[in-house]
């Protein structure tokens, strides 16, 4: 497979982004509506798992340390219950942390 092979959301993707960093929100919305996708924000696991419970997305990123929990365990959630892609976003280094993600 060729880096134009790889998988990708397709221009006009609906994205889930779940980050807590107000800069990295910014920078992420403006980004990704450069590309154009249609971003949509949520700064907590709270706010993600009512964006996922009411909308579809084609491709959640999703940052791993969030002020109301592990988005590991969202990752869980989401891998259960649905195919929808995850690109995890974390500080983390650690070989469980990875292996997990």
């Amino acid at each position: 497979m060729t880096m134009t092979d790889s998988p990708r959301p397709a221009s006009g993707s609906r994205l889930l982004v779940v980050e807590d960093d107000r800069q990295l929100v910014s920078l992420l919305r403006e980004q990704l509506k450069l590309a154009g996708h249609e971003p949509v924000m949520a700064m907590t696991l709270a706010e993600a798992r009512e964006h996922l419970a009411d909308e579809r997305f084609d491709l959640v990123i999703l940052d791993l340390n969030l002020p109301d929990g592990d988005g590991l365990d969202l990752a869980e959630e989401i891998s259960a219950d649905d195919r929808t892609p995850m690109l995890m976003l974390t500080a983390r280094g650690d070989v469980e942390s990875r292996v997990a993600g």
